[in-house]
This record gives structure tokens, C-alpha cells and sequence, in this order.
């Protein structure tokens, strides 16, 4: 594998670690939006989620089963035209996807990582 097939390679040292945790992945089941997280979302942090990027979600990956997918993708667009039409602005993915958490709570699944080989292989 090189690293012009996914953008997140520049967190991995081990190519063949990062070729089995893709595999891993390519085999596991969810039910639920799978998305790696850095904060507990049990807590709360003093951020501005429209001037900050907050890290509940992490980015680069996520995955599940298609039918949630597809509701996921629905209500991210949804979002981000009413964000762009009341507040004249757009943020990081990740910050719209912990509002649409907030409001879909059954839907997600986080697991913990950092940026490091952790947010493939805890996934």
C-alpha cells in the first residue's frame, strides 16, 4: 500500500499493520454509524462549535451498515444547509456530526482513538 490510498496513512509508521487493521475493517459488522472518537461525550467542553474543531468524533473513517449510512449522509446534508443558511458558515465534519449525534444518539457508535494507528484498529 502507498500512501496516496487513503488520507489518513500519514498517521501510520507500519504499512503492514495498517493493511490489517484495513482489512479488519473491510470485515466487521455495525449495526450503528462507527465513528472514532478522542473525547468522552459524556463530558462537556467550553468550545465554540462554530469557531473550534471539537474532537467527540475524530474524522478520516467511519463506517456502517447501509441503510444507517444512508440516513447519516441525509440528515449531514440537511445540517449543513441549515448551518450555511442561518449562520452564513460552515465547520469541520466532525463538529456537525456531534450535533447530529446530539439528535440521533441510537444511530452512532463511538469507539476511542487518537491519531495514531488506534483509529483503525479500535475501530
Amino acid at each position: 500500500m502507498t500512501n496516496k490510498l487513503f488520507g489518513i496513512y500519514h498517521l501510520i509508521t507500519d504499512a503492514n499493520l495498517f493493511k490489517t487493521s484495513i482489512l479488519k475493517i473491510k470485515n466487521s459488522k455495525n449495526d450503528k454509524i462507527r465513528i472514532a472518537g478522542c473525547w468522552d461525550l459524556t463530558k462537556k467542553y467550553n468550545v465554540n462549535l462554530y469557531k473550534e474543531a471539537i474532537w467527540y468524533f475524530a474524522g478520516s473513517i467511519f463506517g456502517g451498515n447501509s441503510e444507517n449510512l444512508i440516513i447519516f449522509a441525509d440528515l449531514m446534508k440537511e445540517k449543513c444547509l441549515r448551518i450555511i443558511q442561518e449562520e452564513q458558515t460552515l465547520m469541520w465534519e466532525v463538529n456537525i456530526w456531534y450535533m447530529l449525534y446530539h439528535d440521533n444518539k441510537e444511530l452512532f457508535n463511538q469507539y476511542l482513538s487518537n491519531f495514531s494507528i488506534s483509529i483503525l484498529e479500535n475501530y
